[in-house]
C-alpha cells in the first residue's frame, strides 16, 4: 500500500526521493519489471501487473503504471488495490478528481485501511473539500489510533476552518505520539504565530528546526515571529 503525505503549508504529494536515474536504485527496480514481466508471461495475475505498476511508478512511468492497473482490474475488478494503486498514480500527475474515484472504489471493496483513508484525505484536500478530508482523516484515526500525520492534518484544517482548539489538541497529539516529528511543531507554530502567540510561536519553530535543520521554511517562519515579537515590543 502507498501512502502520501500533506507538507507543512504546501499541498503536494511526496513519494520517492529524486534519484541518480543511472543508479543503482533504478537497475534493481529495472531488474525487478523484468521479473515481473517474466511472472506475467506465464500467470497473468493482477497481483504482478499491480507490483509492475508500482515498480513503474517508481520510474516515473506513470502512464504505463496506469495500464498496467487497467489491466489488473480487467482481471479482477474485486481487487480494491488495483483502484488504490491506480489512484496514487492519478494523484502523482495531479489529476485529483480521478485519483478521489479510485480511492473511493478501492476503500468500498476494502474498508480496513486505515493508511487509504488518509490518502483519499490528501487528496480532496487538494481538491478544497475540507470536510470530507477531516471526515477521512478521522475515519483513518479510529482505524489507527495512532496515526500521526492524520493528526497533523487534520489540525491543518481545522485551523484552515479557524476551529482553532480544536487544531490545537490534534497539533498536540501529534507531538505526544511523534515528540520529533518537525511538521507538526511548525504547523502548531504557525496557529500560534496567527493568533499573535509570538513567543509561543518561537519556541515552535527553533524545536522544528532542530529536528530538521534542512527545512529552509522552518528559518522563514522563525524570523517572521521574531520580528513580529519585536514589532510588538
Amino acid at each position: 500500500m502507498r501512502v502520501v503525505f500533506v507538507f507543512l503549508f504546501s499541498l503536494f504529494i511526496v513519494f520517492v526521493k529524486a534519484q541518480n536515474q543511472d543508479g543503482p536504485y533504478y537497475q534493481l527496480i529495472n531488474l525487478k519489471i523484468q521479473d515481473e514481466n517474466f511472472f506475467i508471461k506465464h500467470n497473468s495475475s493482477e497481483e504482478h501487473y499491480i507490483n509492475r505498476a508500482v515498480l513503474k511508478g517508481e520510474l516515473g512511468k506513470y502512464e504505463d503504471a496506469i495500464k498496467d492497473c487497467d489491466t489488473a482490474i480487467e482481471i479482477n475488478s474485486k481487487n480494491a488495490n488495483c483502484y488504490f494503486e491506480r489512484g496514487f498514480l492519478y494523484g502523482k500527475q495531479n489529476k485529483f478528481k480521478e485519483a478521489v474515484r479510485d480511492y473511493d472504489e478501492g476503500i468500498e471493496l476494502n474498508p480496513a485501511e486505515a493508511e487509504e483513508y488518509y490518502n483519499r484525505g490528501v487528496i480532496n484536500m487538494n481538491l478544497k473539500r475540507r470536510r470530507k478530508a477531516i471526515k477521512d482523516y478521522t475515519k483513518a484515526i479510529k482505524l489507527k489510533p495512532n496515526y500521526t500525520e492524520a493528526y497533523n492534518n487534520r489540525g491543518f484544517l481545522k485551523a484552515k476552518m479557524k476551529k482553532y482548539s480544536e487544531a490545537f489538541e490534534d497539533y498536540n497529539k501529534a507531538i505526544e505520539l511523534s515528540p520529533e516529528y518537525s511538521e507538526a511543531y511548525n504547523n502548531r507554530g504557525r496557529l500560534k504565530l496567527n493568533l499573535e502567540d509570538y513567543d509561543g510561536s518561537i519556541c515552535d519553530f527553533q524545536i522544528a528546526i532542530r529536528l530538521n535543520t534542512n527545512e529552509p521554511l522552518y528559518k522563514n517562519n522563525l524570523k517572521l515571529a521574531q520580528e513580529k515579537l519585536q514589532k510588538k515590543k
